[in-house]
């Protein structure tokens, strides 16, 4: 939601750079459907390695439809990432994505004129989301196919890396060396992948945010689900099918159907629960909320 004294700006649907010119960042402003009656801006972290390119599709689907819900949706890049400048093999920590994400908070209220938004983390993203709320004011956290321990990523990058080298004819090697590793086409810092492995969400409480969600699509067997339960987060499953750790799929978009419409549903509920004399509809009929 928006604060409660702002004008309504003229957003635009496109593309442009922002940040300081040694950070330039790339990001793309999907306008509202109703621009002139929207309160509400929406910042989507994608995840970063191999994976950024695996759910482009997916973040550009969640974009389309809360600008249908009438929501101002940003897609930003972190630098070294996509369009903007650098090389990912410069990022040295977790905290550098985070000013990069904060950067484009604050485009995105720029453009906007909105200050109070809602945060998306796809993935690793979710781990870049989750500090948002401590430096920007959040509404609403919404954790997308996160990892409750972030080493679980580098884990099942690794164990795919070795098998994707071994189909080449010729035997292959990754250059690496004590600064650097290449995972799955991605050249990584050994600093950076040593801080994301020592990454752990901590108590939703820890979080300066009221309204913060989990959706996955976590087996109901997986353990899991008792541990995000027992750090006191909300879980919705939903029903798309990932396949992470399968390196048969590693070129194949990740196509998403059920994410979207919670994520665009829950932020929904949020925003009626705000306005008493609006009806208040559950997720129930949609998904299944974890019990």
């Amino acid at each position: 939601m928006a604060n409660d004294e702002f004008s309504i700006r003229t957003v635009n649907s496109g593309g442009s750079f922002f940040n300081a010119a040694k950070r330039q960042q790339f990001g793309y402003m999907q306008a509202a459907r109703r621009p002139d009656s929207c309160t509400s801006a929406t910042l989507i972290c994608p995840p970063v390695g191999h994976e950024y390119f695996r759910t482009h599709w997916a973040t550009r689907r969640l974009a389309t439809t809360l600008s249908r819900n009438n929501s101002h949706v940003f897609r930003f890049d972190y630098c070294g990432i996509g369009d903007s400048v650098g090389d990912f093999c410069d990022v040295n920590s977790i905290e550098e994505l985070m000013h990069d994400a904060v950067a484009a908070a604050m485009e995105l209220a720029t453009l906007t004129g909105i200050d109070k938004i809602n945060v998306i983390g796809l993935r690793t993203g979710a781990t870049i989301a989750a500090a948002l709320p401590s430096c920007c004011d959040v509404e609403n956290l919404v954790l997308w196919e996160p990892q409750l321990s972030a080493d679980q990523y580098v884990e099942q990058w690794r164990s795919m890396h070795r098998p994707m080298i071994d189909l080449w004819m010729t035997k292959l090697e990754t250059e690496n060396s004590s600064l650097h590793e290449e995972i799955l086409g991605t050249r990584f810092s050994t600093s950076f992948l040593n801080e994301l492995e020592s990454f752990h969400f901590g108590p939703r409480d820890d979080l300066d945010c009221e309204n913060v969600s989990v959706i996955s699509s976590l087996s109901k067997s997986s353990s899991d689900i008792t541990d995000w339960k027992c750090l006191g987060y909300d879980l919705l499953d939903v029903g798309d099918q990932c396949d992470w750790n399968r390196l048969r799929n590693i070129e194949i978009a990740w196509l998403p159907i059920e994410g979207p419409a919670a994520i665009a549903k829950q932020l929904k509920r949020s925003s009626r629960a705000d306005s008493p004399t609006k009806d208040r509809i559950g997720l129930e009929s949609q998904m299944t909320v974890v019990q």
